[in-house]
């Protein structure tokens, strides 16, 4: 029932969304010392990992895991029932296939405290790039592994922002193989995303990506929303996803 009442609240919001973009979110953020060695410290991970690409979605070492699973469950859900019935055409019909079926499935819940500091937004903003990169999907789970393992070491984040960041990372990296092996529904239709970039690639990534900043990153602007998006993860995550297949099917 508490997701029932977070559906509401969240689509009520869904007409008068948060104008800032990516740009806006991030120029308020200052970039430390300690912000750049982390980010370093990624990328160097990520240039530098294993040629091995992983098998499947899981990361046995992330302790978050389940909130990418219950996002690849959610995916699959809304396939299965998008091909067997009429499908969902408008955009307000999309969403609540969301809601119909966390109504039925306990979502997790993750219960942190403390605004997202500079070095956390950071993180973020490369976990958003990353997901909407043009990688092929393996190189994206793997990639997330490899993020994931180095913010679980990291000194400079506490317990909050490594729960955060690691419970995202998991649900990113689930979605980014859901999306590239078994694709999304959208008004009838099986989207794959292969790092192909054609018009569909692009606009999903710009309404995802703008979504989870307005959502995610907005500390400074909407500070009790943005710490309800973060409790319903699930729902933020999931509503963004379905509603970026929409926005492109719808533009493309």
């Amino acid at each position: 029932m508490k997701y029932l009442f977070i559906s509401l609240t969240i689509l009520l919001a869904v007409g008068c969304q948060k104008q800032n973009n990516v740009n806006d979110v991030m120029d308020d953020v200052t970039t430390t010392h300690v912000d750049r060695g982390l980010i370093a410290e990624i990328q160097f991970a990520i240039d530098h990992q294993s040629h091995v690409r992983a098998s499947g979605p899981a990361n046995p070492n992330n302790a978050f895991d389940y909130f990418g699973a219950y996002e690849r469950d959610l995916i699959l859900a809304i396939n299965a029932k998008q091909m067997g019935s009429v499908a969902a055409t408008s955009r307000q019909e999309h969403l609540q296939l969301v809601s119909a079926y966390m109504s039925q499935n306990a979502a997790p819940e993750l219960n942190t405290s403390g605004e997202v500091g500079s070095l956390e937004l950071s993180v973020l903003q490369e976990a958003k790039n990353l997901f909407t990169s043009q990688s092929s999907t393996d190189l994206k789970v793997q990639s997330f592994i490899t993020m994931e393992n180095v913010i679980r070491g990291s000194a400079g984040l506490n317990g909050d922002a490594k729960a955060r960041l690691l419970a995202l990372c998991s649900s990113l990296r689930y979605v980014s193989y859901t999306l590239g092996n078994d694709g999304i529904y959208v008004n009838g239709n099986l989207e794959l995303i292969e790092g192909w970039w054609d018009c569909w690639d692009q606009q999903f990534s710009l309404s995802v990506g703008t979504n989870l900043v307005n959502d995610l990153f907005s500390w400074n602007e909407a500070p009790a929303s943005t710490a309800l998006s973060w409790w319903a993860l699930p729902w933020t995550l999931g509503t963004a996803i379905v509603d970026g297949a929409w926005q492109a099917s719808h533009n493309c």
